[in-house]
């Protein structure tokens, strides 16, 4: 049994949230965490990909979905999810851009893969993202906000009908409607179902990030970075201090995203008007 939907974007926009909602409900089963399939596991084998997936099935199951927002990256990622199911439904959860930008930005400070100012990420942006590895696009935060070039890429290989528009504003505000959305799009009744809603992915700063960067550096991948990480975040890590966006900054943002949220409407039929307000 495949995968029948996929939650594809975008980081930093609830995405952890719908699928912690969605992996409440008994007919669909999803991993608790990312897969990274598509990604950075497809050497492993579809049926690497199966087990993953079939451990959450129970006798209820009528939906098996997975939640990985890097997904919506590479045209090659839309290449080998279309290959390996072209029927399959897509998710895509939008977020304003310049607040998903910075949240991104602070996510990698976080996790100790970003140790720069906000302003010199941008600026070494480009560079970064050339070299292409998956690591090196995650560094690309103004480019993963950029919703019509990702959901132009994917309409070459899915239909619009294919495709649930959300945003994470609505499933922050009104959850119950946006799930109850999504729960008709992936045919799975919403009779019955109550579920808890909580916030997911919260992004909590390290005290002191340079320890935390040049421990990410040394460890590389694998259950050596996993390790250190998780013990570096426990002595370092803080929820009360992170820093506001410079004004200068904000506002340079939000006139750069203005034409790719227009674009965006037309695609999806979002509204995306809240995003114009202060």
């Amino acid at each position: 049994m495949k995968a029948d939907f996929l939650i594809v974007g975008t980081m930093k926009s609830g995405t952890s949230t719908l699928s912690y909602i969605l992996g409440q409900h008994e007919k669909i089963a999803m991993p608790k965490k990312e897969v990274h399939f598509f990604n950075r596991n497809y050497g492993k084998g579809l049926s690497w990909y199966q087990n993953v997936l079939e451990k959450n099935m129970n006798s209820f199951t009528e939906a098996i979905g997975e939640k990985t927002p890097p997904y919506c990256l590479r045209k090659l990622y839309a290449e080998r999810i279309k290959e390996y199911n072209p029927d399959i439904k897509l998710i895509w959860v939008f977020r304003e851009p310049v607040s998903r930008t910075y949240s991104h930005y602070l996510h990698k400070l976080k996790t100790g893969a970003e140790i720069f100012s906000f302003e010199k990420g941008l600026r070494l942006e480009r560079r970064r993202i050339a070299k292409k590895s998956d690591a090196d696009l995650n560094l690309g935060y103004i480019r993963a906000s950029l919703y019509s070039e990702q959901v132009e890429m994917y309409s070459k290989y899915f239909s619009k009908e294919q495709m649930k528009f959300l945003l994470f504003e609505d499933l922050k505000e009104r959850p119950e409607r946006v799930v109850n959305e999504v729960l008709d799009f992936l045919g799975v009744s919403s009779e019955g179902f109550q579920f808890q809603n909580e916030i997911r992915n919260k992004t909590v700063l390290p005290k002191f990030p340079l320890p935390l960067y040049i421990a990410r550096r040394l460890s590389g991948r694998g259950r050596l970075f996993n390790y250190t990480e998780k013990l570096t975040g426990y002595l370092f890590a803080t929820t009360d201090k992170k820093p506001e966006m410079k004004q200068f900054t904000k506002e340079e943002l939000k006139k750069f995203f203005e034409p790719y949220n227009e674009k965006l409407a037309l695609l999806t039929g979002l509204d995306v008007s809240k995003w114009n307000q202060d």
